[in-house]
């Protein structure tokens, strides 16, 4: 028993000289937790990641989707017949379009006479 007594107490004296000292364990053991619990905290935590970009706003509901429409004259849509999907035939009423200048007729109508006469007035001439 006395041989197997002396056996232990060396292999503890060699055990102590390999062992890490108290300071190398607390720093393992706090670098440990940090990365456990930064890792925990970054997977639960919401965060934000902004990344500059270029690109185009698609609106995926039909009725918020712009629309281009071309006119001879500008103006605002007053009153729209048709759906999206809707079939439609040559000459069919789409929309309603009012002028956004109410005496853009009564102008026109000025510039036609006054093309007229001079038209006239060099007809004579002639």
């Amino acid at each position: 028993m006395a041989k197997g007594l002396s056996t232990t107490r060396r292999e503890l004296s060699a055990m102590r000289m390999t062992q890490s000292s108290k300071w190398t364990m607390r720093l393992a053991v706090g670098i440990g937790v940090s990365l456990v619990v930064g890792t925990l905290l970054m997977g639960l935590l919401p965060w934000q990641q902004n990344v500059p970009g270029a690109g185009r706003v698609v609106a995926y509901l039909p009725i918020e989707r712009q629309q281009s429409v071309d006119a001879p004259i500008g103006g605002r849509i007053v009153d729209v017949h048709v759906q999206e999907g809707s079939i439609v035939r040559k000459g069919d009423l789409l929309l309603v379009v009012s002028d956004l200048d109410p005496q853009f007729m009564g102008r026109l109508e000025q510039r036609r006479q006054a093309i007229e006469s001079k038209l006239g007035s060099y007809e004579e001439k002639v």
